[in-house]
């Protein structure tokens, strides 16, 4: 899937204008964050990785004008088995489930995992992923927190969210202090996964076939 392609794949899952959504990935493009090379023909390919950025970008930020920070900050956030907020319907997956559901050391990674589901299984075996595996993403700009949220369910009912949190320092010197009266979380349905990495899975398909 080429640039123009994806950018319009990645505005129509997130219910974003393409113009915000190229805006994005032009500045991502611009620090070295997404796939960039020829043009025409002969473009690359982009990837799951540009996925996942171009998802931690929107997600993350208040505006375009962020994206970049906000990717270098939120995207190398390591998984946390010990992470905990006070609430009795939250409870972190922990290690060994992490380790049997995800692959990758990051946020980003993780994402990028998801993301990839239909190149690497197919379309059976990524639907049966997902089947098992109803994630959504969502992201407290504030806390620095990054989280793929399912719900746990007891009698075919949701009871508590089932978290597999990435936790950065909101005091990393190396960043800008991410300040505001309003604290927003936002949150995208696992939906996105299916209908981004279905087209990332096509266009693979096309470029072997040629």
């Amino acid at each position: 899937m080429k640039s123009a392609e994806f950018n319009r794949v990645m505005a129509e899952s997130l219910g974003l204008p393409l113009k915000t959504v190229t805006t994005y990935t032009r500045f991502l493009k611009e620090a070295g964050l997404l796939t960039t090379g020829a043009r025409g023909v002969n473009a690359p390919d982009m990837t799951p990785m540009d996925a996942a950025r171009t998802l931690i970008a929107v997600l993350a930020s208040d505006g375009p004008s962020q994206a970049v920070e906000r990717v270098r900050r939120f995207g190398p956030m390591p998984f946390d088995p010990n992470f905990d907020i006070v609430w009795p319907h939250y409870a972190n997956i922990g290690q060994a489930r992490y380790s049997a559901t995800y692959e990758g050391e990051t946020f980003e990674e993780a994402l990028a995992f998801l993301f990839s589901r239909y190149q690497v299984l197919g379309i059976d075996g990524a639907s049966s992923f997902f089947l098992r595996n109803v994630v959504s993403v969502r992201i407290e700009p504030f806390d620095i927190l990054g989280e793929l949220v399912q719900w746990g369910m007891e009698d075919g009912r949701p009871v508590r969210e089932e978290v597999a949190p990435f936790k950065g320092d909101p005091y990393d010197s190396q960043f800008p202090k991410i300040t505001g009266h309003i604290r927003t979380t936002r949150m995208v349905t696992g939906d996105i996964f299916s209908l981004v990495g279905i087209m990332l899975a096509a266009s693979d398909e096309e470029a072997s076939e040629g």
